[in-house]
């Protein structure tokens, strides 16, 4: 299936700030994975997991950067998996 997510981002002096949010538990599937690119620096990253963990999240990314998420339905949690 698929979900929307919501990023927010703020520019400023040397990078951007983005909050990411997350889609809720209740729509995820076991095994879930989500792929997180940027082609600019984001210095400030924040993960919004809507009340689930993220294990493993990013606080930053480079020019090009990315990451996965992989969400555990058992234990309500994000993993990063790469």
């Amino acid at each position: 299936g698929s979900f929307a997510m919501e990023a927010v981002a703020r520019q400023f002096a040397g990078g951007a700030a983005c909050t990411l949010k997350l889609p809720l538990a209740a729509i995820c599937v076991d095994r879930q994975e989500i792929l997180v690119n940027s082609t600019q620096i984001v210095t400030a990253l924040t993960i919004d997991a809507n009340g689930s963990s993220v294990i493993g999240a990013p606080t930053a990314l480079t020019a090009n950067g990315f990451f996965r998420l992989r969400w555990d339905a058992v234990m309500k949690t994000w993993y990063r998996v790469g």
